[in-house]
């Protein structure tokens, strides 16, 4: 009777071992994308929203007293430390700050005296009951348009 060696495999083959790493890798750097571009949507939605509340309340002010209001006596102001600071728009509660809020790039924005003329494009009328309102989204596809100390803003709203 001979004897008959078994071989029994033990653990896992480098090459399945590399195998396993790439594809958690790969998991990895698609999940990381998706997290980023909802990142950005979700700063983008509060953006707008803001820029909602904002245009209601400059909206119900003209109604009260016939004109928009000014920005501590300044016909512009901005988030972003350019001109007067939005938070001085009578409103309640006063406007926040924008997600990122960084001096350069995003910021809410307010000018009485001028009205929009197009998606991103806007005049000096100097009436007291024309104002217009910015700001950029990150996910936007519509081109940039410079306005206040910003020349990277793409959302424009106005009456």
């Amino acid at each position: 009777m001979g004897y008959r060696k078994e071989s029994y495999s033990r653990g896992f083959t480098i090459v399945e071992l590399l195998i396993v790493i790439v594809v958690i890798g790969i998991l990895a750097a698609i999940t990381i994308v998706a997290y980023n571009g909802i990142q950005g949507r979700a700063r983008d939605a509060q953006r707008v929203s803001a820029m909602t509340n904002l245009k209601t309340a400059i909206e119900l002010y003209g109604v009260d007293n016939g004109f928009y209001p000014l920005c501590a006596g300044n016909f512009a102001c901005t988030s972003t430390g350019a001109y007067s600071p939005i938070n001085l728009l009578p409103m309640t509660p006063p406007m926040a700050n924008d997600p990122i809020n960084t001096a350069t790039q995003f910021g809410y924005y307010y000018a009485r005296g001028f009205k929009k003329t197009g998606t991103r494009t806007f005049s000096s009328t100097g009436l007291t009951t024309d104002y217009i309102i910015a700001t950029r989204l990150e996910g936007s596809s519509v081109a940039a348009f410079s306005g206040w100390d910003n020349s990277s803003l793409n959302y424009l709203e106005g009456n």
